[in-house]
């Protein structure tokens, strides 16, 4: 076993990102036909690489809890047939675009559409509607 110090070890983080470039991830299990639609991730690969690159309302932390991730709070209300989610404000897409309840609104739409493929389609069924009320998703 061989042991390094820091200071042979390369250091990314001092680099300034830059826009651009290209991303090749090798997985076992990748075809060419795959994309990062998650509304079309029907397989084990697409979806373990799209956990990579998306995020989520909620998560699950490394103690089992359910906990807001773009979402800062969420409440179950009337039985837990109604949710409302509030979204955090500090979010920004990749192109400096801020996170708004209409963008979380229609990539749940997407999930649900006629084409879409996604894993989550079924789970989604059973959502009857879905609004936006001050920025909180009900």
């Amino acid at each position: 076993m061989a042991a390094t110090t820091p200071m042979v070890l390369p250091t990314f983080a001092k680099a300034a990102p830059r826009k651009g470039g290209r991303l090749r991830v090798g997985m076992a299990g990748a075809s060419v036909s795959h994309v990062l639609d998650p509304a079309l991730s029907e397989d084990y690969y697409t979806t373990t690489l799209l956990y990579g690159f998306c995020n989520y309302l909620t998560e699950i932390n490394n103690r089992g809890e359910l906990v807001g991730e773009l979402a800062e709070s969420f409440e179950a209300k009337k039985g837990a047939k109604k949710w409302v989610f509030r979204l955090r404000k500090d979010i920004e897409f990749h192109n400096g675009k801020s996170l708004e309840a209409e963008d979380v609104l229609l990539t749940i739409q997407h999930h649900r559409g006629t084409n879409s493929r996604s894993v989550d389609k079924n789970l989604l069924k059973q959502i009857e509607n879905i609004q936006i009320d001050n920025s909180a998703l009900l």
